[in-house]
């Protein structure tokens, strides 16, 4: 490719810092904002509670009046530090959570999903889930559903369920897209499947990126989504142990305030701990509705590269799976 050919697939500078902030906004600042939001004040509000000698509204309301800038800066650079650690957290966790609830979900078409159980699996010993199977087992009504899950929950957190998955070139297969699944170097069939590594997908995109910029947009989309609801995941899970710790704050203090000279808590108390409550449901809520199509998206991720890395391959660009074929053991 001739270099004015190829300095027509690069983004101007300006595009490509907006992308680069388009990902970083999305997977940090939100759900570290939306955690601090919620978490934050809750946490003011138990303290006056739990702790009124200390805490008072007319004191803290004072302090963010005299300091309303320092505040809010604060606030958003608290926002984007917690929002940094959540987006950098593996999202592998929500993402075999969410396969697990997929596999359960169309159990009887679990064949031609993207984790299956491996050879290595297979030929291993279990005796840990059939412990369980049979733990749960014991009434029949409940039985098959308790089987069903530990068995999707197995398949999901095993070797077959880290990304980009073991089964990649069968679900790809079986979908008729075989122009895709040729280029996958390793199967679900392979005793050992070394070759499976997240780094295939990461190479294909770093090759893109230098070669096809202005056709990687989608895909920056797709991981700034993932990004975001995997971030997302992890501050609801992080909100429910906090809002959970202040809830038990609320009803020691409750308690151990019974059979003194204080009179029951006031209206505003006890809508706080109603608030805790429901905001506890919310984050639950949450994490289930990013689990119903987080995994999804991931393989959604995994079809785009590989077609945008074929359609480059296809045009020219020759050396793109250079180095990731597939060798036979």
């Amino acid at each position: 490719m001739s270099e004015d050919a190829e300095s027509s697939e690069r983004l101007p500078a300006v595009a490509s810092v907006l992308r680069e902030f388009f990902v970083d906004f999305l997977s940090s600042m939100i759900p570290g904002f939306l955690f601090t939001l919620f978490a934050v004040p809750l946490c003011i509000a138990t303290g006056v509670v739990v702790y009124p000698a200390g805490f008072t509204w007319r004191n803290i309301e004072v302090g963010i009046q005299a300091n309303h800038s320092e505040v809010v800066c604060l606030v958003l650079v608290f926002s984007y530090v917690v929002g940094c650690i959540f987006s950098r957290r593996d999202p592998k966790v929500p993402d075999q959570k969410s396969a697990a609830k997929l596999i359960r979900r169309d159990w009887d078409d679990r064949n031609r999903a993207v984790i299956q159980e491996t050879t290595e699996e297979r030929e291993g010993k279990r005796p840990l889930f059939w412990f369980f199977a049979a733990f749960w087992g014991f009434a029949a009504r409940y039985s098959k559903w308790a089987q069903r899950k530990l068995e999707a929950d197995r398949l999901a957190s095993g070797p077959g369920g880290q990304f980009p998955y073991s089964h990649l070139f069968e679900y790809l297969t079986s979908r008729k897209l075989n122009h895709l699944a040729a280029h996958v170097p390793w199967r679900g069939s392979d005793r050992e499947i070394d070759a499976r590594s997240k780094m295939f997908i990461n190479v294909l995109k770093i090759r893109l990126q230098f070669h096809n910029q202005k056709r990687c947009g989608e895909i920056v989309r797709n991981e700034a989504h993932v990004r975001m609801m995997s971030s997302m995941w992890f501050a609801a899970k992080q909100l429910e142990r906090v809002l959970g710790v202040l809830l038990v704050l609320m009803l020691a203090a409750y308690f151990a305030g019974r059979g003194s000279i204080k009179p029951p808590y006031p209206v505003g108390e006890m809508l706080l701990g109603i608030l805790l409550v429901l905001f506890l449901i919310a984050a639950q809520w949450l994490c289930w509705s990013v689990l119903k199509f987080l995994h999804y998206q991931r393989v959604r991720e995994i079809v785009y590269v590989l077609e945008t890395a074929h359609t480059a391959w296809k045009s020219g660009q020759k050396d793109m799976f250079e180095g990731l074929e597939r060798s036979d053991p």
